[in-house]
């Protein structure tokens, strides 16, 4: 589902997947070569990873409740930074290019009448504000990405539309 080059190290790729194989994280050290189990049994199912130019690895899913996970060492260990509510789905992660303790997170409820949540941290995932509004009402994330420049987070929506949002 996700996918991210390490901007430290370009050879070290992660692959975020959910299926069967219960394998939420797969590492790559040798440019897609070969692939290694990285975060398994903590989120087995993982919508979208994201490297931070400090070389910092985020995994956003869901084992029962969704979650995004944070490792410090190149995937060989990982820490849970933030589980959101449950009957939901950490679909996308944004990473600020020019200020890696800015992060988004973007969560799902799928179904009839569902949603969808924006979450940013300011300070590197410690503390988190909801940037929900103003959000069409049925329509969840599905990628984003923040424009340092501007200071603003762009969404693209399930909905078909972008939305943006300051982030000062």
């Amino acid at each position: 589902n996700g996918l991210a080059v390490d901007p430290t190290a370009p050879s070290r790729i992660f692959w975020g997947v959910c299926g069967a194989s219960g394998i939420g994280v797969y590492r790559s050290s040798d440019y897609g070569a070969s692939w290694e189990p990285s975060l398994a049994s903590a989120m087995p199912c993982v919508f979208d990873v994201a490297i931070s130019a400090t070389g910092d690895v985020y995994a956003a899913g869901v084992k029962g409740t969704p979650a995004l996970f944070i490792s410090r060492d190149h995937g060989m260990s990982w820490t849970e930074l933030k589980r959101f509510a449950s009957g939901q789905t950490c679909e996308a992660i944004a990473i600020d290019p020019s200020d890696p303790s800015h992060l988004a997170v973007g969560v799902v409820q799928w179904g009839e009448g569902s949603g969808g949540q924006i979450w940013h941290s300011a300070d590197g995932g410690k503390a988190w504000t909801d940037l929900t509004a103003g959000l069409p009402e049925n329509s969840g994330p599905a990628a984003m990405a923040f424009d340092p420049r501007r200071q603003r987070l762009y969404v693209l929506l399930y909905a078909g539309s972008v939305y943006s949002r300051s982030v000062q």
